[in-house]
């Protein structure tokens, strides 16, 4: 169901020990999962735009439109279904917070698969294709900001994933078993 992606490119963030294990989930591998409990503890979603420096440099306003119009209808509706907190936005990104990785992953479904329908109909040098990583960790909480191994390891995970794909660490899927 699950195909492993990568060892060791993910920082282990002390939260679990088998936390160097990077999963690569497509949508149906999450939707298999079914009905799975909450977990209370604080988990990381980290997304951006893949490609985005490419979509800035041939429609700059368009993209960013379409950007904000993106996380105005999709992410923030779905972020609040799921019980989360945006964090923050880093231009092509957003740092959410969840206290439960099922609605953490749950939300990154929904995401993904609103844009794959969303992108169905747009040519492939057009589409806007979100990578989003989630990571199980210890943060530090300063204000409304949230830092640390969790967030930074919740960042390289994005990072590795393929544009319109979700990639967790082992200790995030660990929890859902």
């Amino acid at each position: 169901m699950i195909s492993e992606l990568q060892r060791g490119r993910a920082a282990s963030s002390g939260a679990c020990s088998d936390a160097r294990a990077v999963l690569q989930l497509t949508a149906l591998d999450l939707l298999e999962l079914g009905d799975l409990p909450a977990i209370a503890s604080t988990r990381r979603l980290a997304a951006d735009v893949a490609g985005y420096s490419r979509l800035i440099g041939a429609h700059e306003g368009a993209t960013l439109q379409a950007f904000k119009t993106i996380r105005a209808e999709l992410f923030e509706p779905a972020i609040a279904v799921h019980s989360g907190r945006l964090v923050k936005t880093t231009g092509d990104g957003l740092l959410v917070e969840f206290s439960s990785v099922v609605d953490a992953l749950r939300c990154a479904v929904a995401v993904q698969a609103h844009m794959a329908e969303r992108n169905a109909a747009v040519p492939p040098d057009n589409r806007m294709e979100f990578r989003i990583g989630i990571n199980v960790g210890d943060i530090v909480v300063e204000d409304d900001d949230i830092f640390g191994d969790g967030v930074n390891v919740a960042v390289r995970l994005e990072g590795l994933a393929e544009p319109g794909g979700i990639c967790v660490s082992a200790c995030t899927r660990g929890c859902c078993r």
